[in-house]
Parts: C-alpha cells; structure tokens; sequence
C-alpha cells in the first residue's frame, strides 16, 4: 500500500470517527466530557496513521457477486482460424504517470511546512522558559509573553507577563487557577498532538477544524474549573477581559505547545458564557470517567482502524481454459441479432471464415432457428468436413425433416473423398445416429486401420456395437455386433463392451471379458445417491450426454476419488461434485466402480405409482437421537427415507427421499438398526422418521 493510499484510507476512516464522535456530543452536555470525546478522535487519527496497520484485520467477507441464468459476458474473438498460430500482440508503449509523484510532492512540502512551523515555534517555547525566572512552583515570569500560558509536555509550567505583580490578588488567583486547571488536564500535551495531526492531516478540513474545536473546549472546561474554585462569575471575568486586553491586534501565540488563557476569537461569547447564570457550570472528569471514556473508545477506535470489507473471489470464468474451438461455440450463444447479421455479411464475403460460421451455428442452435443453421452446417460438410464444431450437437440436423437425406449423401460423399479418418468417424457418427449402422461400421473400421493407437475410434465403434445391443436387440445388426464383440482382440473395445453390457447382459459381458483377459466389473451399490444440478450454461446451449467416472470407494462407503473417463467439458464439473457426495454399503477392502451420470434435457416424467406391493413388517425399531444442534436450534421435522431390505429383513442400503440436513444423518443411522421379518425377497420401503421437540 503506497502512502497515498494510507492516506486517503485514513481520511475516510477518520471520518467515520468523526460522525461518531458528533453524535455522542449531542447527547454529552459536561464540556470535559466533550473534550474527552474529541480528543479520542484526534487519538484515533494518530493512530490511523501510525499504528493501525500493526492491528490484526477485522475482516467482514463479501459473496462473490451470484452468477446469471445467461452468460453476461461476450468473448471477443478475433483470433486465428482453426488450427493456426495466434500472433502475439504487439507491445503499446509505456506511459508515464506523473499524477501519483506531484501529489507525493505536494503532500511532503505541505507536511514539512507546518512541521518546520511547530519546530519554530517549540524552540522558541524552550528558549522563554530558558530565560525566564521562577517565582513559584512551576511558574515562571518572562517578559517574552503577553498574557499566562501553559507550556511543556512531561513537565509543563505556567509562564506569566513581567506585569503580573502588579497584578491584584483577585486576579492572580483567578489567572493562576485557570492556567492550573490547564495543567491538570494536560492540555498543553493535547495541543501539540493536535499540531502534529495537523501537519500529518494539513489536506483534510477534520484535521483543521479538530484543532481549533479542541483548544475551544479546552479553554471552556478551564473555565468552568477556575469558576468553580473562585465563586465569583463577575471577578473571573473581569480577570479575563484584563489579560485579552493585553494581546496584540494579531493575537499570535508564541507555540502550538502553548495554551494560552485568553484570545482574540470569540473572547464576546466565551464571556456571556462565563457570566451566564443560568448555566450549570461543569466540572473535570475524575479518573474513573476518563478510564470509562476509553474503554468506550477502544473497541471504537479498533474497528475504525482495523475493519476491511472484502469480497470473496470470484469463480473463474470457465471459458478461458476452454479449447479455442469450443470457446467459439460458448462465443456463439451469446450472439445478439444484429451481431449474427454482422457475421452473416461477414460470410458472403469471406465464405471459408470458419470461426465466424461456428459462432453462427451456435447462435442459430440456441435459439431454435433450424432454417437459418441447416444451410451452415451443410456447407460445412461440403467444404470442411474435419471441422471441429461437428463433435458438438449444434451441427446435429435429425429433429428436422426432410434433411436427413441429404445430409446423408453428403457425409457419404466426404467420406468418399476424404483421407482423414476424423472425417469418417464423423461420418459413421451421423449413419449410426439415422441407422446406418452397417457403414458406420465399415467407416469406423477403417479409421481404426489407419490409427490403430487412436483410442477415440475404438471406444465410437464399442458404442456402435453396445447401442445396437441395448436398443435394438433383435436386429440383424445386434447379432453381428454380439459376435464382433466376443470376438474383438481391441482391449479398448472389449473393456467398454463389459463395462456397459454387465448391467444389461452379464452372461455376453462375461464371455467378452474372459477371451479378452480382463476381470469383470465389479458393481457397487451406493445406499445415497445425489443427482447433479444442470449447468446454466450447458442447458442454455442444449447441451446433453452422459459423463464416465471412475469411482475409487473407501471400505467405509465414502468416497475416496473420482477419475473422469469421459463426458462434455461442460457437464463434468457438475457430475463431480454430485459423486463426491455419495455413500456406498461398507467393503471389505477398498473398491472402485465405474459410474456414469446422464445429463438430459427433456427428462420423461415420472410415471403414476403402482400399486402398494405388500412389505414385510417391522419387528425391531431403534429410535433416533436428537442431534444435539439441531435440538438448540429448535428444529423438528421428518425424514423420509427408501430403505432396500434384503429377505433376510437386514438393512441393505438407505436413501434420502427428503429431509433437513441437520436430521437426517441422526436418521440413518437408527435405520439402519432396524431389522424386518424375513421375507421371500428383496424389497424397498418408503419411511418416515419423526423428529419432534420435546
């Protein structure tokens, strides 16, 4: 932090004591108690400069500001086509900031000014009291002053005129007691920090107006104090009047350590306050007061100088560890109409600008405009079949009739023409997705002869294979893809079949994993799922699919670690942190299993409930305890929990249905102690756990 900004955090901070210290002054009316409180704001300023950084912050944290159902940012794209070398920008020169140095400047000789002032001002103090002769205990006569003054620090003395024994003794009483009652409350030392502040602060109006409020205070609590010893308003008035009438026309003081009794300013009104007698005159704090004044102040003063507001960072913006293509298609969903317009003048101009066709077949997918996205993605195939935005579903075409066929031939033709085996893998995609299967198959193949290392094309023709079975399994195609499948030497192929085909058909996925010399998967049960919350932004860009994870499960049933096989970047983050968060029946050793998430977008819905099954009865219920904080908090409530019971009436596994999250754990674990009567089979119930306060 530079010393501007200390400053400038200083002044504001001082400030806010400031209007603190105003608002308890409306409600003091003893002029010592005032003083006390303007006094602890000049502490406070001190402080602020000096010490406050040494203080331990007292943070108060921010959210980050929530994110937005759309995306409000719009990414600038004006990078290389795909697969080029982005050229660095060239450096801007440097320019030079004089602003912060003048101010500096300006900051110093203002501070050295007033400092050199106050130096001045306190030699001069020491050499009167050097000169002067000593007629009392710690007073002092010095033909340098004009009126009585109080001067020094640590040990401060009352300096009085040459004149002053000609004085009465009416009037050396009343001076003395006033100078004396200046003495007493270390005025003289409240004067000279108000002078340092000053020349620290001299930019800020507080620091002026601070040290004249308290000089003004000062001398109406010495008074006040002098009246109260003397008796008589009118003699100490008098005695006043007599020292005024002795300044000079300037009323200039010898120091800012010095507090004179009497000046120029205001002398008419500091003397109808004096003969004023319907006014209760106030007297000095005692020691207790002013202890209490700063125990008040402290934690006041702590928080002016400690306090700091600040927000929590932001989630980074996903998009910048994004590929460069992809990025293009979060680009396109944030096209407005007159920007898609701008590109499309862009295109008949420059047709082969391929980042300005992605981002508008992006922009056209989100907002459901097939008669303007068709034409783009056609052209694609035509004329750039490799192009990366066909491994997104904005460039599928099947929900729109009539395209299907021609869309057909022309990936039949640039898979004809082409020698890159991207282009046929994409191609089989679109023939497996209309049925083709067949071709897809051929293509797939003979992308695989010519990459034989590339993993993407053997896992594509495992998910031909695996989704003729599942989907369609009296087709000729299933049978050929059963026979294919048992027996394929492509480990990749082979590990893919068994994972996936050991939930539908074990006895096919056994036979796979014993000729290919692989175990079969072991599948474990998890007792409490968690469902993923849609991305925002994958749902806007009608992103669906399903993400592959391998789940490492500790012998307790958490879980330990989350592998990502496969999925939509957009969607993987979110099938994390949902798998992160569920149970599994405890093992005797620590497992791992394959999972995978489904993301769709047009969920069916759910089906009408069936009729009750009968379940077997409960002979054995442990009640659950109270969570000790929820029970403080004075929560109650129920849990609804799916319990699987095996025939042997044993808790096999719990979900959550619904439930507070204080109360649930409480919950399970009396479940699972529950014990049913045997049964012929497995089943599931649906119970309620009550949690009602006593």
């Amino acid at each position: 932090m530079t010393l501007l900004t200390h400053l400038a955090e200083a002044s504001v901070r001082a400030l806010a004591l400031a209007a603190v210290a105003g608002l308890l002054s409306l409600f003091v009316r003893r002029t010592a108690a005032r003083h006390a409180v303007w006094t602890a704001v000049l502490a406070g300023m001190l402080f602020l400069y000096a010490g406050a950084a040494l203080l331990p912050p007292l943070k108060l944290t921010l959210l980050p500001p929530a994110p937005r159902a759309v995306p409000v940012a719009r990414l600038p794209f004006d990078g290389p086509a795909f697969g080029a070398t982005p050229r660095p920008a060239p450096p801007k020169p440097a320019k030079t900031n004089w602003t912060p140095g003048l101010l500096l400047a300006i900051y110093s000789a203002g501070a050295l000014l007033l400092g050199a002032r106050m130096a001045a001002g306190w030699i001069a103090v020491r050499r009167v009291v050097r000169d002067s002769i000593e007629t009392d205990d710690k007073v002092r006569v010095s033909a340098a002053v004009t009126v009585p003054v109080s001067v020094g620090i640590l040990h401060p003395l009352i300096l009085l005129p040459a004149n002053s024994t000609e004085w009465s003794l009416e009037k050396r009483r009343a001076v003395l007691e006033h100078e004396r009652a200046h003495v007493r409350r270390r005025d003289p030392l409240i004067a000279v920090l108000a002078a340092l502040n000053l020349c620290l602060f001299w930019f800020h109006p507080l620091a002026w107006w601070l040290e004249r409020h308290l000089a003004s205070l000062a001398e109406h609590a010495a008074d006040d104090a002098s009246i109260l010893v003397i008796g008589d308003r009118q003699t100490y008035a008098e005695a006043l009047l007599d020292v005024a009438a002795a300044l000079p026309a300037s009323g200039a003081r010898i120091a800012f350590s010095a507090v004179p009794m009497a000046r120029n300013t205001h002398l008419t009104a500091r003397v109808e306050r004096i003969l004023d007698a319907g006014r209760v005159l106030s007297p000095g704090l005692t020691q207790g007061a002013v202890l209490a004044v700063a125990a008040c102040a402290a934690p006041i003063l702590y928080t002016a100088a400690a306090f700091q507001v600040t927000r929590a960072p932001a989630q980074p913006d996903f998009t910048e560890t994004l590929p460069y293509e992809l990025r293009l298609m979060v680009a396109g969903t944030r096209l407005t109409a007159p920007e898609a317009e701008k590109l499309e003048d862009v295109l008949k101009t420059n047709p082969d600008d391929l980042d300005s066709r992605t981002r508008l077949i992006s922009y056209y997918f989100v907002n459901a405009m097939p008669a303007r996205r068709v034409p783009h993605v056609h052209w694609l195939i035509e004329h750039h079949p490799d192009a990366e935005v066909f491994t997104s579903r904005v460039t599928s075409t099947e929900p729109y009739y009539g395209t299907e066929e021609a869309e057909k031939q022309l990936w039949l033709k640039a898979a004809q023409s082409s020698s890159n085996s991207r282009v046929w893998a994409t191609s089989a995609d679109f023939l497996a997705r209309n049925g083709d299967r067949d071709q897809a198959e051929q293509l797939l193949l003979r992308a695989l002869a010519e990459q034989p290392a590339d993993p993407g094309f053997s896992r594509r023709l495992a998910g031909l294979y695996i989704s003729a079975i599942v989907n369609n399994p009296q087709a000729p195609f299933a049978a050929h893809a059963r026979q294919a499948l048992e027996t394929t030497n492509n480990q990749i192929v082979a590990r893919e079949a068994v994972r996936t085909l050991a939930m539908f058909d074990p006895g096919l996925a056994g036979r796979i994993a014993e000729r290919a010399g692989i175990d079969p998967p072991i599948f474990l049960k998890p007792m409490h799922e968690v469902q993923p919350v849609y991305p925002a932004l994958a749902k806007q860009s009608r992103i669906e699919g399903v993400v592959r994870l391998k789940v490492t499960v500790a012998r307790n049933g958490s879980v330990a670690a989350v592998a990502v096989e496969g999925g939509h970047p957009l969607l993987i983050p979110a099938a994390v942190e949902a798998v992160k968060q569920w149970r599994y029946v405890f093992n005797d050793r620590e497992r791992t299993a394959s999972v995978e998430i489904p993301f769709r977008l047009d969920q069916a819905p759910e089906s009408a409930p069936a009729t009750a099954a009968p379940v077997p009865r409960l002979q054995h219920r442990t009640d659950p305890v109270y969570p000790p904080l929820a029970l403080q908090a004075r929560l109650q409530g129920v849990v609804r929990l799916k319990l699987n019971v095996g025939a042997d009436g044993e808790i096999a596994g719990v979900q959550v249905v619904a439930g507070h999250p204080l109360l649930v754990p409480a919950a399970m674990e009396a479940v699972k102690q529950w014990r049913y009567e045997f049964w012929h089979e497995s089943s599931t119930i649906t119970v309620d756990v009550p949690f009602v306060l006593p």
